[in-house]
């Protein structure tokens, strides 16, 4: 089959992407994470990347700074069944989200990441207003500032280019495996939110055709830090 290709912008998506592929390989899938954006926050948070632009980890490939329209269009993806691409806020490669099977933007409610989330969801609707995009709320918390006025400020009337809406709450366990996932060689993906694991494996029962029997076993293993 052709790659299945992922694209994620906005903030707060490194461990995502990490706990995804960690289950994606368990499944036996052969998984490329690109690091895209400018901010190049993978580059250090993946084990042993400080001093280079390719790394294997644990039978996952990551390219990293990838920043531009001409290192993404030079690199050879045929030997991956998925393909995890980190956007951050690189207007520069928007156009390049038309070639992802799935679009996601996750954003927490810091001010400055909500409104740079805006700038880009803008220059996708107007490089291409036909394309539909998942929105996650990540480290969301009940309070004055309400999810409906946070979408209103990112689309601006535009909530239709949305297909589904996650919020994950901020949990401290989740915090504590976050920082787990950046600092230690081998991380166990046990102190997540239930959200934030429904998430997982919607995209994986939408995604892979794999069993729900077969994605638990996958969770299972990736708890145990495998």
């Amino acid at each position: 089959m052709s790659s299945i290709k992922l694209g994620f912008f906005g903030s707060q998506k490194v461990e995502i992407l990490m706990y995804l592929a960690r289950i994606l390989k368990n499944l036996n899938f052969k998984v490329l994470v690109i690091d895209a954006s400018l901010e190049q926050n993978l580059k250090f948070s993946v084990p042993n990347s400080l001093n280079l632009n390719e790394i294997e980890y644990r039978d996952i490939k990551y390219f990293i700074e990838r920043d531009s329209i001409n290192m993404i269009k030079s690199d050879d993806y045929s030997d991956f069944d998925y393909i995890l691409m980190d956007f951050g806020f690189n207007y520069s490669l928007v156009s390049e989200l038309t070639v992802c099977d799935q679009i996601f933007l996750i954003t927490d409610f810091n001010k400055f990441n909500v409104y740079r989330t805006k700038k880009f969801v803008e220059k996708i609707i107007e490089n291409n207003d036909e394309l539909k995009l998942v929105r996650i709320f990540k480290d969301y918390i009940s309070g004055n500032i309400k999810k409906k006025y946070i979408d209103h400020l990112i689309f601006n009337g535009n909530e239709d280019i949305i297909i589904e809406k996650y919020e994950f709450p901020l949990l401290e366990k989740e915090v504590q495996n976050k920082y787990s996932s950046q600092y230690m060689d081998i991380f166990k993906i046990n102190k997540i939110s239930k959200e934030l694991a429904s998430f997982l494996k919607d995209i994986l029962f939408e995604t892979t055709q794999k069993k729900e029997k077969e994605i638990d076993n996958a969770f299972k293993l990736a708890r145990k830090g495998k």
